[in-house]
């Protein structure tokens, strides 16, 4: 919420939680002004739709992937420093994320099967199926988190290319990421 206030101001905010249909903006808690979804909370998936569609969506279609970036790595940014970044740059690594991102995805989402294969060094695939709570800004906004971590555990020249997507009728989303390490 801090890069959309940053971008386009607390009064766009406001403007965009007006939006939201009241059933579900009660979901949704304020502080200092910004919306807050309330950590460790299960809260409906179609709070976070209306925030991403009301808060994203409004720019145009070619633009909203690089919002949705610009937020992800804002977001990593912001939750990642300190002891958090030391730990990150130091003991993580693409592998070790691989290997635990099922159990980080539980933290997030209480459905949905997620995958990280290394399928050779600096090359990875990653998947998600059965996530009823797909939305394709919010597979973008994954696929740009996912990259802006893996920067901050030390890969360089990361790509992320989406091969397959829900939002293309495919039956699960498949980003292919590569990267080097410093």
């Amino acid at each position: 919420m801090s890069f959309y206030a940053r971008t386009f101001g607390k009064d766009a905010i406001v403007a965009a939680m007006d939006r939201i249909p009241a059933e579900l903006r009660a979901e949704i808690a304020f502080e200092d002004g910004l919306p807050r979804l309330m950590p460790n909370v299960w809260y409906d998936i179609r709070v976070a739709h209306a925030m991403v569609d009301e808060m994203l969506g409004h720019a145009p279609v070619s633009g909203q992937a690089t919002l949705a970036r610009e937020a992800a790595r804002a977001g990593v940014a912001e939750s990642a420093r300190g002891i958090y970044r030391f730990v990150l740059m130091q003991v993580a690594s693409p592998e070790l994320y691989a290997r635990h991102v099922q159990r980080l995805w539980r933290l997030l989402h209480d459905c949905g099967t997620r995958e990280i294969r290394i399928v050779s060094p600096g090359e990875a695939d990653s998947e998600i199926r059965d996530w009823p709570g797909h939305h394709p800004l919010l597979c973008v906004f994954t696929n740009e988190t996912m990259a802006a971590l893996f920067e901050v555990m030390g890969a360089r020249n990361v790509v992320i290319r989406r091969e397959l997507c829900v939002s293309e009728n495919a039956p699960l989303c498949r980003t292919h990421i590569s990267w080097t390490m410093r």
